[in-house]
């Protein structure tokens, strides 16, 4: 019986020993690439226009009203004033790498406004509904150059809640690759 035993151990040693080699075999390995490429930083500045609403009266001192400005240097639309205003759209240009497509983020609603810079009394003029020339987006030219304009609404208050004189403000636009 003990000679048994021996030759039934023998046996499993080996079988559990070539299953382990065949397996071991089986494996492979490879190498993987990898690559990067570094882009043009996006360089956006200011054109020769900036965004304005121009020189209005109320045409109903008790109501408020608003100024468009188109994306084309046009007056959109105006509520409540005696004479459209002469306007003009604010002008920007952006570099990058050629023939690439950006993104234009505005302000949206509530985030930018016009200061009145004459002294007390003071006061504020919202900006709204802020458009661009490229409806969000751009393609740069094949050297990596483009330009885009933004309109905007301003909204004003009955003549007894805003103060006549000068209104000044800034508003973030910002570009990035898509």
């Amino acid at each position: 019986m003990k000679n048994i035993i021996k030759v039934i151990t023998v046996s499993s040693s080996l079988a559990i020993g070539m299953s382990a080699t065949g397996i071991a075999s089986a494996a492979d390995s490879t190498s993987g690439s990898a690559s990067a490429s570094i882009a043009t930083a996006l360089t956006l500045s200011t054109g020769a226009d900036d965004l304005d609403f121009g020189t209005f009266a109320h045409s109903d001192t008790t109501a408020g009203g608003t100024v468009v400005v188109n994306t084309s240097d046009g007056v959109g639309s105006a509520s409540n004033v005696d004479a459209d205003p002469t306007v003009t759209s604010g002008d920007f240009s952006v570099t990058g790498e050629p023939n690439a497509t950006i993104t234009i983020t505005l302000p949206g609603d509530g985030v930018a406004s016009l200061t009145h810079s004459g002294g007390a009394p003071s006061g504020q003029l919202p900006l709204t509904s802020f458009t661009d020339s490229g409806g969000g987006s751009l393609t740069l030219d094949g050297s990596g150059n483009g330009t885009f304009t933004v309109g905007a609404t301003l909204a004003f208050d009955a003549i007894a809640t805003d103060t006549a004189g000068d209104y000044t403000g800034t508003y973030d636009v910002t570009v990035a690759y898509q």
